[in-house]
């Protein structure tokens, strides 16, 4: 039922509206859907996930906000940035430096307006939490393809079935958007490569990554 989280904190002025907009699409956050009312308007921005938390126990101080990155160097090196064109060394020091946690990540807090602080992490092993990648192989053993072959330009059509009685293993055959008959030779096999060739290794891959997720990453 729970479709998203909004925190909504009261800029108090326009110009620290415009100025927190501006900070956060500096550090890269994607812009949402904000409003625009004859009383008021707001500035939203998107993360790809979100989370509640509450702790118990030690924790370092942190702002009310953490956010979550993959390149904390860069971030605070964006938000450094940013203070400097708005304030110079007095904005910077609103800008804590980047330090260890006991939940090995690493944490900034900054105020790019004054009483507005948001603590951005990540963790020390870049590969924490993130799915391991599958990738096919062009192994076709055990694999088993149906053939279907248009009679549209035949002259085209019929080789990639030569080729698939001199070798015995069965081809796939991609969609060429040709406007001659030269085009499509060339993209046989001729000039641009074989596109009948580069479709079955792609299909080849395809049930093979499929049989790996099937098999949790082990066929």
């Amino acid at each position: 039922m729970i479709k998203g989280i909004s925190f909504l904190r009261p800029a108090g002025t326009p110009q620290v509206y415009d100025r927190l907009a501006s900070f956060f699409s500096a550090l890269g956050f994607a812009a949402g859907k904000g409003w625009q009312q004859q009383d008021s308007r707001g500035a939203a921005f998107l993360a790809p996930l979100g989370n509640l938390e509450f702790v118990d126990g030690e924790f370092p101080p942190t702002a009310d906000m953490l956010v979550e990155v993959t390149a904390l160097d860069a971030v605070h090196q964006a938000a450094e940035t940013w203070l400097r064109a708005q304030g110079g060394d007095p904005a910077v020091s609103r800008l804590a430096p980047i330090t260890e946690t006991n939940w090995k990540s690493r944490i900034f807090t900054v105020e790019p307006e004054p009483g507005f602080a948001f603590s951005f992490w990540a963790w020390t092993d870049p590969l924490k939490g993130k799915p391991v990648a599958l990738e096919g192989d062009l192994c076709a053993d055990g694999m088993k393809f149906a053939i279907v072959v248009a009679r549209w330009n035949a002259v085209i059509t019929d080789r990639i079935g030569q080729s698939q009685q001199e070798t015995g293993v069965p081809h796939t055959f991609g969609v060429l958007t040709c406007e001659t008959l030269e085009q499509a030779l060339n993209r046989a096999g001729i000039k641009a490569g074989n596109k009948g060739f580069e479709a079955a290794t792609a299909a080849i891959e395809m049930v093979s990554l499929r049989r790996k997720l099937q098999t949790g990453g082990n066929a």
